[in-house]
């Protein structure tokens, strides 16, 4: 069979002030939501005798070179991604430690973890099992595919079409200077307008507005204050970025998790702290969830670990204008009360209603509207994307 071939890149950089963000995760949704569909086309296009698409998708994690100078730098980061992503996602992290019997593996993986707890409480039926199984292979299959390059390797990248998922990913490093060269080794590029524009420092703005001349891009605001230039919006287009809950732990696998914890008296913490929380006093710790996992001066291991989203409570802190707001989708489609802290106090019910509906940023419309806010194959980048 003749078969069409194209490249798709995903980019997100590295950024030490933020190590964990929101965009990190909507570049692995766009990623696990690109690879199925060509996955699911191709499946019908094999039924019907017609050319396969062999579209490559590959997401690209950017670093400075000198954090992965070598080999095994870049295995720590991938490393590292992979147990973050495996607490929101059933994939496949492994523990190694000092100790372990060669000849029990299995039970020091994620995913081998939640099943056995499901299955020794009674709460795990073969039809469950089998599709959680499902679903690991197809996300353990794509995450391969992630490459972890500095922005030196950016030089040898070729791509039909670029999805840039947040602006620092931009303007903090060498893509800017590559595209504003004229580089023409990404292709068609879309980039995600994240940031409220009047806020940026004057020269990130500067490269904005130069990079809004480029013809053959697409510039993706979700709210009017991130549009780049007003005047001139021939190139610039409303759409929100979206949530991939087909690749979340299902709601029934929380739920008798959460069970599973409380009959069992593990403690953990009952409200997740998000946003920019602020500690009561010095010695309290601020982190959030992902935080937590992500310090390895906590010794995290296989006890340790916990899937996300398990918590009675989300208390967001706010600061500021709110870009792409992930947490507020996150808790609708878990059922977890949600509840904003602003200047370190949190609102009642009412207050928070009012609060929101007086709010130009992305919390209002991600309340009112939950469902407009999940990515399917459908959706209208994935679709501009891949054709």
């Amino acid at each position: 069979m003749k078969a069409t071939k194209k490249k798709i890149g995903i980019f997100y950089r590295y950024n030490k002030y933020k190590p964990i963000s929101g965009s990190m995760f909507y570049a692995l949704e766009y990623y696990f939501t690109l690879m199925d569909t060509i996955e699911r086309e191709n499946q019908d296009n094999l039924l019907f005798g017609k050319d396969l698409n062999e579209t490559e998708v590959t997401l690209y994690w950017i670093f400075p070179k000198k954090l992965i100078s070598t080999k095994e730098q870049r295995e720590k980061f991938k490393t590292r991604l992979l147990r973050l992503a495996a607490a929101k996602y059933p994939l496949t992290y492994k523990w190694v430690k000092i100790g372990y019997s060669p000849d029990e593996p299995k039970s020091r993986t994620s995913i081998n973890k939640i099943l056995g707890i499901l299955e020794e409480t009674d709460q795990l039926n073969q039809s469950d099992k089998n599709s959680i199984l499902d679903l690991n292979k197809k996300l353990d299959s794509y995450f391969k595919n992630i490459k972890i390059i500095s922005e030196m390797d950016l030089l040898r990248v070729q791509a039909d079409k670029s999805l840039f998922i947040s602006q620092n990913t931009v303007h903090d490093g060498m893509v800017y200077d590559l595209i504003s060269e004229g580089n023409d080794s990404f292709g068609k590029k879309y980039f995600i307008c994240n940031r409220e524009f009047q806020t940026m420092i004057g020269n990130d703005q500067n490269k904005w507005k130069k990079l809004a001349t480029n013809k053959d891009s697409k510039f993706l605001y979700e709210l009017p204050r991130q549009i780049i230039d007003a005047k001139n919006k021939d190139n610039q287009e409303q759409y929100s970025l979206k949530l991939g809950t087909q690749w979340f732990w299902s709601k029934d696998t929380i739920r008798k998790y959460k069970k599973y914890l409380k009959n069992n008296h593990i403690r953990f913490e009952e409200i997740m702290k998000t946003g920019s929380p602020v500690p009561v006093v010095q010695s309290q710790s601020n982190n959030s969830y992902f935080d937590w996992i992500d310090d390895e001066l906590n010794s995290y291991g296989y006890d340790q670990f916990h899937l996300y989203m398990i918590w009675n409570s989300i208390h967001y802190y706010k600061t500021g204008f709110d870009e792409n707001n992930r947490s507020i989708i996150e808790s609708i489609f878990y059922n977890i009360p949600f509840k904003i802290i602003e200047n370190n106090k949190p609102m009642v019910e009412q207050e928070q209603e009012q609060y929101i509906k007086s709010l130009n940023d992305s919390l209002y419309s991600r309340k009112e509207n939950p469902k407009d806010y999940i990515l399917t194959k459908d959706d209208k980048l994935i679709n501009e994307l891949l054709h």
